[in-house]
């Protein structure tokens, strides 16, 4: 393997003990950064670790050895609070009687503050006062445990010039007869988060780190008390083949796992597909079969057929025979995509059904837009000039800056809503409780009515893994189309399963006996907002909050008009031009997460890594940021036609930005179902410029840049790994608090032959 020109070192890596791995090299000219991977045949991740890593210009004048001075790279640029805050984590550190830094705030190249566990196995907090003083402000009595894992939370608030600080160590504080003080203190301005010290690299922590936490308030003992009885939190692993299609992923909750496998279709003469076969849950499988156009045809559930759909030529569901409602449906559109009836049936399989036992009637009134739906079964809606509605079914809705939904009164319900500058949703107040939520990255990462507080946990991709509430974690079980179909305890046991029509319109809520808690409002079921797609769910309404509109399930059209300025894109498909019309009327295949911007949905489950560093890129280059930013690694980690869909609004701009080569290289193929990889002439920049992505060959340099942090590589080595994953240093599991940063279930990224790899 052609690997940069540098020797590739073989080392056995002995088990339970630190093996250092060292390699002396000298880098090219014009180098502008250096990637370290570690390539191993141990399947399951976790059971390698990493520490201590050091680079060393010039002649190396010291052996490496397990005190010698050494930089660690697990930093993180908080933006910290200056005058109040909190920081933990869970450590493990195999080898006692040697000092380690646990957490350092560092800036200005010198260290403010540092959490050291001394030689002697107690905590210690060192700080540097207004005069440059390095002082050692306190010392635990309490002693570290040795060889075994040890939860670390410590506080600070400033005032007027004075440091008052808390210590917890395994939930017991540690200072008990009052606060650490250190007066002649400044604050944490400009201040980094360390593992370690990125300054001084002394002492490092010789063992394993999980679960670092941050909060930008000063949090209280119940708070920690939380924290700590949590255990160290989940990890999340991911397999892939040798194409990048993901084959199983392992989510770890203490001694339980929760496995989720995946197979495929097989394509012709031998090719394969992204098209997923079965999905088997801990060993319940859901099985898929697709149409010419990769399709979702029918699913099954332990053999067994659940539904069967059929489409029009434009792709439209015209049919389900669905037996988890016990309903055949039957749909008719006109030209322009408008839902024209819905017919329902009870269940029949025959060609053609008969005896319908409901009618639900469109009607399109308005001759100057005829996208513009005036009437549903019978009740009449009507709309202000740029397609809000004002009154339908007893409701009333107001409008603010154009298309935001600012409040709904009627039938017994006063609701009002606000947003941030993005136009994310940030409070909700129902007939005077108000629910407020916490925006990260356009992600909610927690929220609380008053009485309920739920935290929120995303993988690198996004992606919702599990909430929080009240101090209980539950984890979300999705099927291929990525709805939540169940939510787990932390034993595993199934507390609530969800059933949907095909429009995403719920159904029923089930608790784990099989009790209906549809409408049991104090059931946990029914407390997690998430449901169909993964959308956010609002119970009183029955409407799904897609950022930038709301979706009306029992309908299936959005509730008002889309931006008009879609009507100037290129169009991917006629339905396009429907401003109401969700998903292109094809709600089985798609999803919206925007509101704006349908995708297709399958085979997206298996570009999880290489599309979301796509996505991540992509959006940087645009300066997209919030929802937008999400969308576009949606799009992107499903690839094809829903990365070409969204990106049709911002041509111009990825133009002018990336030169006129740029909207040839966004645009993948036609056919989501049938590629992941990027493909034929996609162009990528090379040392030799644009090239077409099927000449790059191992041992090329592409131009890559880390999207969140604002780093760039010139040029980034291309490597085969046909057989053989990579993995970088990482933490498992960045947990959030309470009006906080995101919590991240960290998972190893794969780089394909000849895909881009880009490390983020």
């Amino acid at each position: 393997m052609k690997n940069c020109g540098y020797k590739v070192e073989y080392k056995t890596i002995n088990e339970n003990e630190w093996t250092k791995i060292s390699h002396t090299f000298t880098i090219p000219a014009g180098t502008k950064s250096i990637l370290v991977m570690l390539r191993t045949n141990v399947k399951d991740k976790n059971l390698v670790r990493f520490d201590a890593v050091r680079f060393e210009e010039g002649t190396v004048t010291k052996a490496l050895k397990s005190d010698a001075t050494q930089k660690p790279s697990l930093t993180y640029d908080l933006s910290i609070n200056k005058n109040a805050g909190s920081m933990g984590l869970w450590f493990y550190s195999k080898v006692t009687g040697k000092s380690r830094y646990l957490i350092t705030n560092e800036g200005n190249s010198s260290q403010l503050f540092a959490l050291a566990a001394g030689s002697n196995n107690k905590l210690s907090m060192h700080v540097k006062n207004t005069s440059g003083t390095w002082v050692k402000i306190f010392e635990s009595t309490e002693v570290v445990n040795a060889n075994q894992w040890n939860h670390v939370v410590m506080t600070w608030e400033t005032k007027s010039g004075t440091l008052y600080c808390n210590l917890y160590l395994n939930n017991k504080l540690l200072n008990t007869s009052g606060s650490i003080v250190c007066s002649n203190f400044g604050d944490f301005t400009g201040a980094k988060t360390t593992i370690g010290s990125q300054t001084s690299g002394q002492y490092p922590v010789n063992g394993l780190i999980e679960n670092f936490v941050y909060s930008p308030k000063v949090l209280s003992a119940s708070d920690i008390s939380k924290l700590y009885s949590s255990g160290r939190g989940t990890s999340k692993n991911i397999v892939y083949d040798s194409i990048g299609r993901i084959t199983k992923t392992i989510l770890n909750v203490g001694s339980f796992k929760y496995i989720t496998e995946y197979t495929y279709h097989s394509g012709t003469n031998g090719s394969t597909t992204a098209l997923i076969k079965d999905i088997k849950n801990n060993g319940s499988t859901i099985s898929y079969t697709y149409d010419a156009n990769g399709n979702i045809e029918t699913i099954s559930e332990g053999g067994v057929r659940k539904v069967k759909y059929y489409y029009n030529e434009l792709n439209e569901l015209i049919r389900e025979d669905n037996k988890y409602i016990g309903k055949t449906i039957v749909y008719k559109y006109d030209a322009g995509g408008n839902i024209l009836s819905k017919i329902e049936y009870s269940y029949t399989e025959a060609a053609t059904p008969t005896n319908s036992t409901r009618t639900y009637s469109y009607s399109y009134g308005d001759a100057n837009w005829k996208d513009k739906l005036t009437a549903y079964d019978g009740k009449a809606i009507t709309y202000d000039a740029i397609g809000n509605p004002l009154t339908y079914n007893g409701y009333k809705y107001t409008w603010q800056n154009g298309r935001q939904l600012a409040g709904i009164s009627g039938n017994g319900l006063t609701i009002s809503y606000k947003y941030n500058d993005s136009g994310i949703r940030t409070e909700k107040t129902v007939n005077g409780v108000t629910t407020k939520y916490t925006i990260v990255d356009g992600k909610v990462t927690f929220e609380t009515n008053g009485t309920d507080k739920i935290y929120y946990t995303y993988d690198a991709s996004g992606n919702l893994v599990s909430m929080n509430l009240n101090g209980v974690e539950y984890y979300y079980v999705r099927n291929a189309q990525g709805d939540i179909i169940q939510l787990l305890n932390q034993s595993g046991a199934v507390i609530a399963s969800y059933t949907y029509d095909s429009w995403g319109k719920l159904i029923s809520i089930k608790d784990g006996s099989g009790n209906d808690v549809t409408n049991n409002s104090s059931h946990t079921g029914y407390k997690n907002p998430y449901r169909y797609r993964g959308y956010r769910y609002d119970s009183e309404t029955g409407f799904y909050s897609l950022q930038s509109r709301y979706y009306d399930p029992e309908i299936g059209r959005f509730i008002n008009a889309d931006d008009p300025e879609i009507l100037f894109e290129e169009q991917d498909s006629l339905l396009q031009y429907n401003l109401f019309a969700y998903c292109w009327n094809n709600p089985v295949n798609m999803d919206d997460q925007t509101g704006e911007s349908p995708a297709n949905i399958i085979g997206g489950i298996v570009g999880g890594a290489t599309g979301a560093a796509l996505g991540l890129l992509l959006a940087k280059q645009l300066g997209l940021t919030g929802w937008k930013k999400w969308a576009l690694v949606s799009a992107a980690t499903v690839g094809g036609a829903a990365l070409g869909a969204f990106i049709g609004p911002y041509v111009a701009k990825l133009t002018k930005a990336a030169g006129s080569a740029t909207k040839t290289a966004v645009k993948t193929t036609s056919n989501v179902g049938k590629s992941l990889c990027f493909v034929a002439g996609t162009l990528v920049e090379t040392q030799d410029g644009h090239i077409p992505i099927e000449n790059v060959k191992a041992g090329d340099y592409v131009y890559a840049e880390n999207p969140e942090t604002g780093e760039k590589w010139i040029y980034v080595n291309i490597v085969d790994t046909k057989t053989q994953i990579f993995m970088q240093f990482f933490l498992k599991h960045l947990q959030t608090v309470e009006e906080s940063y995101n919590r991240y279930c960290y998972e190893s990224f794969f780089c394909c032959t000849r895909i881009l790899y880009i490390q983020i």
